[in-house]
């Protein structure tokens, strides 16, 4: 069983790996159509990575370090 913090880690993982990946074939394609395209992915996923760090903020699936205040 997984709980929904680490769900929610999971899928941002993979949407990360994603947008490394849309990356790459942006930067190596040759042709323009393909880079347009795999450029509108990175927009995509962007767009779901920050809605996932609005759910897990409202949530309070992150868990942020502790401030170090002297």
């Amino acid at each position: 069983r997984f709980n929904d913090p680490e769900i929610a880690m999971f899928v941002q993982k993979d949407l990360m790996h994603g947008r490394v990946m849309c990356s790459y074939i942006t930067g190596i394609s040759i042709r323009t159509d393909i880079r347009d395209l795999f450029s509108d992915f990175i927009a995509q996923k962007e767009e779901y990575e920050a809605k996932l760090l609005q759910l897990s903020k409202e949530k309070g699936w992150i868990v942020l370090p502790p401030l170090n205040l002297k």
